[in-house]
């Protein structure tokens, strides 16, 4: 009987032996995958980044053209003095046009007001992203602005 038992053990062993290797690669191969998987979703992770990246920048630049456009146009009224501000809000549509453009927080002074006012109305329409994606994003719906006299070149 022992001699029995022990034909059996050791007719088992090299399957069992067998089995250990199947499993080490069946391991090694989901490891592998496991690997590539998380390699794959890094990669994916670092393109999204970099997509945001570019869009924030791009956004960037588009706010600072309409800065620049607007401030470009304005005309200091003979009323402006140094530490006056006025806060603007300008809403636009998809298209670029202004939709509406509103005094937020005068200078206490009118025509100074009314200058920042008519600096918007002026350039009128501004040229956004053809990305609609880009357009939702709050800074191109709705743009502050705050005029300042020495903003502006003497």
């Amino acid at each position: 009987m022992n001699r029995l038992l022990l034909t059996l053990l050791v007719s088992f062993v090299p399957l069992a032996h067998a089995d250990e290797q199947a499993t080490k690669r069946v391991m090694d191969e989901l490891s592998a995958k496991a690997i590539q998987e998380s390699l794959s979703q890094a990669a994916k992770e670092v393109e999204e980044e970099q997509y945001q990246e570019a869009s924030w920048n791009q956004e960037k630049e588009y706010v600072t053209n309409i800065r620049m456009a607007i401030m470009n146009s304005w005309s200091r009224p003979g009323s402006a003095r140094n530490g006056m501000e006025a806060e603007v809000e300008l809403l636009l549509l998809p298209s670029g046009q202004v939709a509406n453009v509103r005094v937020v927080r005068g200078s206490g002074d009118k025509a100074f007001d009314d200058s920042t006012l008519a600096a918007v109305k002026q350039v009128g329409s501004f040229r956004l992203p053809e990305d609609s994606d880009l357009y939702e994003k709050n800074p191109f719906k709705r743009i502050i602005l705050i005029f300042r006299p020495e903003d502006l070149k003497q």
